[in-house]
């Protein structure tokens, strides 16, 4: 924005100009010394190519598309064909995902602390995890513990059940449903065929290992009444469709049991074998047998039953993928620990597969993110760079190296690290947003240190994402004595702008992609999904826009001015703006000064000429101009400011 102060030869009228570009918010000094090009407020304004206009809104993404409770994850998962599914998760331990017309239960009865989730797709899953309740994956079906392989999950799409049960929907712990299973007196055997016969050895993928007898099958099972249940003719058998060939396994050796939910898990060797030859990679048949002591009655309702890994990469904070491989960060043993996968198979981990980053330098892993050949990792006061190398190695020999980038700059929150233009990355410290290009850490957010630095709390809660149709990274973030993300602070890369917005709650932020388009959603903390840059409103709720100007007086600041008028140009639109002014005689009564409202501005009369009275005395002045029914505006500069110096000092 060039400032453009001309004085007549008479020495005493002024007139003083606000001509493009403008550069965004500069809050790091007094109105009174904004360098050239920036503006001292600005609140939901764009300036694409440097001329100031109303934001665009958001809108519901879709209808209906509001998740319950206080949601603590924003995930989407990408098909073969690249159809997104979304994923979402809240403090009451549920996990859903979005059918098209309404969120629908993936997993129940998961930790119901305020954890955020980390996700990551890797070659055909998704991965989530959080710290308290570990890693999971989902394959565009169903959600499953990382390591595991279905067996069966009693869902209604298996119609292949024989035997008296019925659809439990109360006691459920993953979909939508369990197989409940009633006994009075007599052993009620239940099964499952499914249409190919499963194999229980074979390894997730092309690279995964297969899994052994030392490997286990879980599933959880709901009980009514322990004390009824007989444990010796209770069980679940695993064999060939006649029933002459299985593994079977009694409730006597299913562990503890105790009256509600029990999470049963055991290793595949504990099963006892009936017949000659049974083969777990031929499972054509399941059984589950329920039987009460004497005349009792008991229920049992089974639900999610899976074979997996004995060990599992750990629960962790965060997850990201390198060269097709798993990278969980910050796990339950270390906050410095980094795990990796085997290639190509995300659920294929071993205990040696792990490594400490600057292990003991006193700060804990915040977060990552793959970059071209590397894997960024930030740290409370730190960043740090590994490597790895994969071929010619055998996992989990893989050779990986690591290499200290700053100690300058650690990072606030692992969601605050988006990729911006040329492939840079960017993120929030405590006080600073950075920038590292592949070589070194920048700090980018200068301009704005006033409005970055008082942040002191929930610094884990800054969300970043991409509004690439605008060319803008966002952040929202929790300003001081403030409880949810009521801030955003967007930035132009392409005008290096900083603009501020206010007016949603944004509790996360996502990019994705649908039909070919680059989609920004956001979550208010009310759970409503919106799609950002679109709409005239946040959300059905006006936008308040407003646009100050620096401070300006004569050439001599000293010298009282009356200032008579000034003239904004805008393009033709519905509604209007309001022009204000504010005065001071000295710079220390700027702070309590007030605007006063000089002109409304109608954007649709063709007699508007955007000429404003002002008729104020003060040796400085202030220009604001604000639109706070929501309709969509654009400044046409110059803004322009005509007074006349009084030949008196007072």
């Amino acid at each position: 924005m060039g400032l453009n102060v001309d004085l007549a030869e008479n020495g005493l009228d002024l007139t003083i100009r606000f001509s493009p570009p403008f550069r965004g918010l500069y809050s790091r000094s007094t109105p009174t010394s904004v360098p050239d090009g920036f503006l001292p407020d600005i609140v939901n304004m764009d300036i694409p190519s440097g001329i100031p206009e109303s934001m665009i809104g958001s809108t519901l993404f879709a209808t209906g598309m509001t998740l319950t409770g206080t949601h603590t994850m924003l995930a989407t998962y990408y098909s073969a064909a690249g159809v997104p599914t979304y994923l979402g998760a809240n403090t009451t331990g549920e996990v859903y995902y979005w059918t098209g017309s309404a969120w629908t239960y993936l997993l129940r009865g998961l930790s119901t602390s305020t954890l955020w989730w980390s996700d990551e797709q890797v070659g055909n899953v998704l991965v989530i995890t959080n710290k308290n309740d570990g890693i999971f994956k989902y394959d565009g079906t169903r959600l499953l513990p990382i390591g595991a392989k279905h067996i069966c999950d009693m869902e209604s799409a298996e119609v292949t059940w024989a035997g008296t049960n019925s659809a439990d929907t109360v006691n459920v712990k993953q979909g939508l449903q369990g197989r409940k299973i009633t006994s009075t007196g007599a052993a009620v055997v239940v099964t499952f065929t499914p249409a190919t016969a499963l194999d229980l050895i074979d390894g997730i993928g092309p690279t995964a290992r297969d899994y052994t007898t030392a490997d286990r099958i879980k599933f959880w099972v709901y009980i009514d009444d322990t004390t009824k249940l007989d444990t010796a003719t209770t069980y679940i058998r695993l064999g060939n469709a006649g029933d002459t060939l299985y593994f079977q396994l009694t409730a006597a050796n299913w562990g503890s049991l105790a009256n509600g939910w029990n999470h049963v898990s055991v290793l595949k060797s504990a099963f006892a074998i009936t017949g000659v030859t049974p083969v777990w990679s031929t499972i054509a048949k399941v059984s589950f047998a329920v039987d009460a002591t004497g005349a009792n009655t008991v229920n049992a309702t089974f639900d999610d039953m899976y074979l997996v890994y004995a060990s599992t990469m750990p629960a962790c904070s965060v997850v990201t993928s390198f060269k097709n491989s798993l990278i969980g960060m910050n796990d339950t043993s270390g906050t410095s620990n980094v795990n990796f996968a085997r290639v190509s198979a995300p659920d294929d981990w071993d205990v040696l597969a792990t490594f400490p980053v600057a292990e003991n330098n006193g700060d804990a892993i915040v977060g990552g993110k793959k970059y071209y050949d590397q894997v960024v990792v930030v740290k409370d006061q730190s960043a740090h760079s590994i490597y790895a190398t994969v071929s010619g190695t055998t996992y989990p020999a893989y050779r990986f190296s690591q290499s200290p980038i700053t100690s300058a700059y650690g990072g606030a929150s692992h969601r605050s690290i988006v990729e911006g233009d040329g492939a840079k990355l960017y993120w929030w410290t405590a006080s600073d947003i950075v920038m590292y290009d592949g070589t070194s850490v920048q700090k980018v957010s200068t301009e704005v240190d006033p409005t970055i630095a008082p942040l002191a709390t929930r610094l884990w809660s800054i969300v970043g994402g991409r509004l690439r149709a605008k060319n803008q990274l966002w952040w929202a973030y929790t300003p001081v004595g403030a409880t949810t993300n009521t801030k955003v602070l967007r930035y132009d890369y392409a005008q290096q702008a900083w603009l501020p917005s206010t007016g949603q709650t944004l509790e996360n932020l996502m990019n994705a992609t649908s039909s070919g388009s680059d989609l920004l959603l956001s979550i208010t903390s009310a759970g409503r999904v919106l799609q950002q840059g679109s709409g005239t409103t946040f959300d059905t709720t006006a936008i308040s826009s407003s646009l100050d100007l620096p401070w300006v007086s004569g050439p001599d600041p000293e010298r009282m001015v009356r200032w008579h008028e000034a003239a904004v140009g805008f393009a033709d639109s519905t509604g209007t703006i309001t022009v204000k002014y504010r005065t001071a005689d000295h710079p220390r009564e700027m702070a309590t000064a007030s605007y006063s409202t000089a002109q409304t501005l109608t954007l649709s009369s063709s007699s508007e000429k955007g000429r404003v009275f002002i008729g104020a005395r003060s040796r400085w002045l202030q220009l604001q101009i604000i639109n706070v029914t929501g309709a969509a505006f654009q400044i046409l500069p110059p803004v322009t400011i005509k007074a006349i110096i009084l030949k008196q000092r007072y």
